[in-house]
This record gives C-alpha cells, structure tokens and sequence, in this order.
C-alpha cells in the first residue's frame, strides 16, 4: 500500500498550483473558477447522496481521491474542471457514480444522477466524463485512501482486553478523515501520513480515564513497527496541527446548528480546548480545598469519595507532552529492535559459514 501511494495514486494541491499560475493562461480569471468552497458543498453533496442511497460514508473519501488523482493528472480536460465549476461538479458526480457502480452497481444508475441535477446535465455527458476519468487514471480505481490504511492500524493492534476507548478511537480518527476532505490543504499528503496524523490527534482527544498510557503504547508501538512510520517526524506534526485547525474551523461553523449535550461524541470532545480542560482542573482543585477546609484533615479522605468526578474525567485527557514522551521511548524500542534484529542476521550467517 505504501509502494502504490508513492507511484501511481498520487496528488498535488492543483487548486493551489493553478490560482498560482492563474495569470499565465489565456483564461479569465472569474468567479467560475473552482476554490475550497466548491470542494465543502460537493462534499456535503457527496454525503447526502450515500446517505439517501443506503451507501458507505467511505465511498466519499473515494470519490474524492479519484477527483483529486485526475485532476493531478496531465489530461487534456483537465484544465476545463479547473476554469469551469459545471465541469468540475461532473467530475465529482461522475467519480462518485464510478465508485459505487463498483461496489453496490444496483444503487445509483446514471438517470439519478441526472435526476439530481434537475436536468442540468445529460446521461451522454455523464458517459462522456467516466471515459475520460478512466483514461486519465489507466484504470487504475482501488488506490489506498487513509481509512483503509486506519483499518489496516486497527487489524495491527493486539491489546491484552479490549479498551473502552478503542471505538471511541475509531470513530474520532473516522471523523477528523470526513471534514479533512473539505480542505484542499491535504492534496499532495500521503495518505498513510494523513491516517497516522488522525491517529495521533484522536489520542490526545481519548478521555484518560478511557485509555491508558499501557494502550496508547501498544497503539503507537503497533503501528510504527508494521509500517516503519517515523510518528515523530516534522511531516506527521504538521499534518497534525493543519487537520486540528481544520477540525477547528469546521466545529466553529457547525457549532450554532449543534445542541449536543454528549461529552464523549467526538464533536463534543474536539470542542474543548485546553482553556476548558484547565478551567475543569482548576474547579476541581478550588472544590478539593473546600472540602478539606470544612471537613478537616481527619474527614478529607471520606469527604473526597463523596464527590462525583464523572464530569471532569470525562474532559481530562491526555497531555501532549507525556504522548509525545512516550512516542520518543517508542523511537528507541525500535531502534533497539531493528539493531536485534540485525545482530541475529549477522550471528545467523556466521553459523552457516561455520557448517560449510
């Protein structure tokens, strides 16, 4: 899967790269060009259509790689989907009806797509652009996207007993994935470095109560020795910090509209910030003072199992930098492995010179 994201399944930032270069083609420069806010609708568009054909939430992260691919691509039409937001909207419908005419062909036909763009484009356009898209890829449809390499984590990771928190982990990593498809930001990245990025931040999101320091090592140690990721590279921080800003903005955006009261959903608990989690311990420990100054040093012990601490362990999490500490530790065990490993080949191969 590495091999694959390094040959034949890769992207560039082309939104990017062409307002860039804009000035030097014989285009006008207007409204008609496509930006990061086409990319949110067609992806809200996107997730409305699986949902109302019953369909996977992935398929979305397939379609859009596909986009992403051709329009990387050195294709004749390309540049029409780059100056035209018409084409560029057939592009997407089209890669999404490629998708699932693959996996689930009886739930979308080309007259829905149709039907859903009241009349806007024709099932002939619709044929037109699949060919196209098919030659521009060399056919080449099933590349690795950074859920597949999460699920790939996920079949990796033994732990003793199941964790509570390891679906929480899923679900946090899944969703980060979905809304970093509405930024371009992420064109280029490796897709294994994006999983790898979702990984760590739905960490540091896991209430501690929820996942020790025991299972995040069993976590990082898991990956970092079946895929050879370096998780402490500036690659994999940087993806970090642009995803949590991307997150960040999605939330502020979507936070009007949310009456959640669920602490442990991920919308709840990518909403607090290190503010609340200091404000949450500072009460804790003004309430503790309290306590102990009414019930005196003899009853403090049995005044403090009277309190309810649900709340604030629910909002404690991990602290980066003790994450961050134990990354390092994993770095070394790796390194002490690889330098095993290679003392044994070598001691290996002086017995078989031995026996000759």
């Amino acid at each position: 899967m590495r091999e694959q994201e390094d040959t034949y399944y890769t992207t560039v930032d082309y939104i990017d790269c062409y307002h860039s270069s804009v000035e030097h083609l014989h285009q006008p420069v207007d409204d008609s060009l496509i930006d990061n806010y086409c990319r949110q609708k067609m992806v809200a568009w996107c997730y409305k259509v699986v949902e109302f054909v019953k369909s996977r939430r992935v398929y979305v992260n397939v379609t859009f790689h596909l986009l992403d691919r051709y329009l990387s691509s050195e294709h004749t039409h390309v540049v029409n989907a780059l100056i035209n937001r018409r084409e560029y909207q057939l592009v997407i419908m089209t890669s999404l009806y490629i998708i699932i005419k693959m996996n689930e062909p009886s739930k979308m036909s080309i007259q829905l797509l149709v039907d859903s763009s009241c009349g806007g484009y024709a099932d002939t356009e619709f044929k037109t652009m699949e060919l196209r898209i098919l030659d521009a890829l060399d056919w080449r449809l099933c590349g690795p996207i950074a859920p597949d390499f999460c699920e790939y984590f996920w079949s990796l990771i033994e732990f003793p007993e199941k964790i509570p928190a390891f679906d929480l982990l899923q679900e946090l990593t899944t969703y980060q994935l979905e809304i970093a498809l509405n930024s371009h930001v992420f064109l280029g990245c490796k897709p294994s470095t994006l999983a790898v990025a979702a990984v760590l931040n739905s960490i540091l999101k896991v209430p501690a109560d929820q996942m020790s320091m025991e299972d995040i090592e069993v976590v990082l140690l898991s990956i970092a020795k079946a895929t050879r990721i370096d998780v402490m590279s500036c690659e994999v921080e940087t993806i970090q910090t642009e995803m949590l800003n991307c997150v960040d903005k999605w939330l502020d955006s979507e936070s009007e509209s949310s009456n959640s009261t669920d602490t442990t959903t991920p919308y709840s608990l990518f909403r607090m910030k290190s503010a609340d989690l200091e404000k949450s311990a500072k009460n804790e420990d003004e309430a503790s003072q309290d306590i102990s100054t009414l019930s005196g040093d003899h009853d403090e012990e049995e005044s403090l199992k009277g309190i309810d601490v649900d709340e604030t362990d629910e909002i404690e999490s991990h602290s980066p930098t003790c994450v961050s500490q134990l990354m390092e530790s994993i770095d070394d065990s790796l390194l002490k492995v690889s330098t095993l490993s290679r003392i044994e080949k070598e001691e290996s191969s002086d017995r078989e010179q031995l026996e000759i």
